[in-house]
């Protein structure tokens, strides 16, 4: 939007809009010791290098304003 000499910009940004949340990290230990089946190989959450479920961040909303002059 033009003001006399002016320019005004305003922006939004939505992260995540469905709010959806997609795992982030799968259990990739085939063996929990040597010859051991590890009975979580391959199910979402920890792989025990960070503990918890690690899931996308919720819905975000960014907002901007420019003016330039």
């Amino acid at each position: 939007m033009k003001l006399g000499g002016r320019a005004l910009m305003l922006a939004a940004d939505v992260f995540n809009i469905f709010n959806t949340q997609t795992p982030l990290d799968y259990n990739n230990f085939f063996e929990t010791t040597f010859g051991a089946l590890n009975p979580d190989y391959g199910l979402r959450g920890s792989s025990d290098v960070i503990n918890g479920q690690q899931l996308t961040t919720p819905r975000q909303v960014r907002i901007g304003a420019r003016l330039e002059f």
